[in-house]
C-alpha cells in the first residue's frame, strides 16, 4: 500500500581496519561471498532498487571485485558505494571525477554544505550529471 525503495547493503563494515581489509586478498573471498549471498537471496525482492557495496570499508581491489560481480548477474539495477569517492580513510575531501571509481550514483557520507553546494554548480555540470 505504501511501498518502500530499498538500496540492499553488503555487511561488510570495518571501522578499525578501514584501508586494510578492502586491499586483502585474503579478504576478498569473503567479501565477495557476503555481495553475492545477498544479491542472490535478495533479488526477486521488487522493492530492491540498487545494491551498495558495504559501508565504511574503504575502497580497494575487493570492491571492484564485488562491483565487476553485481553488475554481470544483475545489470538491471544500479549498485553504489560511498567509499569510491574518497581515496583515503579520513575527512579529506571527496573525489568525484575518479575513473576508477566501481559506483553507479555519487553518494557521498556526511558531505559539508560547503561541498554540496559545489557539487551542484560546479562539478555535476562539468560530470554531465
Amino acid at each position: 500500500e505504501i511501498g518502500l525503495y530499498v538500496v540492499d547493503e553488503a555487511n561488510i563494515e570495518c571501522h578499525g581496519h578501514y584501508d586494510m581489509i578492502c586491499r586483502e586478498d585474503s579478504f576478498s573471498l569473503p567479501m565477495l561471498d557476503r555481495a553475492q549471498r545477498m544479491v542472490v537471496r535478495d533479488q526477486n525482492h521488487p522493492c530492491v532498487i540498487g545494491w551498495s557495496l558495504g559501508n565504511e570499508a574503504g575502497y580497494g581491489a575487493n570492491h571492484a571485485m564485488m562491483y565487476n560481480w553485481i553488475k554481470t548477474y544483475d545489470s538491471s539495477r544500479f549498485v553504489q558505494y560511498e567509499g569510491s569517492n574518497r581515496p583515503i580513510w579520513g575527512q579529506l575531501p571527496h573525489v568525484y571525477d575518479r575513473v576508477d571509481s566501481f559506483t553507479d550514483v555519487i553518494c557521498p557520507m556526511y558531505p559539508s554544505i560547503d561541498e554540496i553546494i559545489e557539487w551542484a554548480y560546479i562539478t555535476a555540470p562539468k560530470l554531465n550529471e
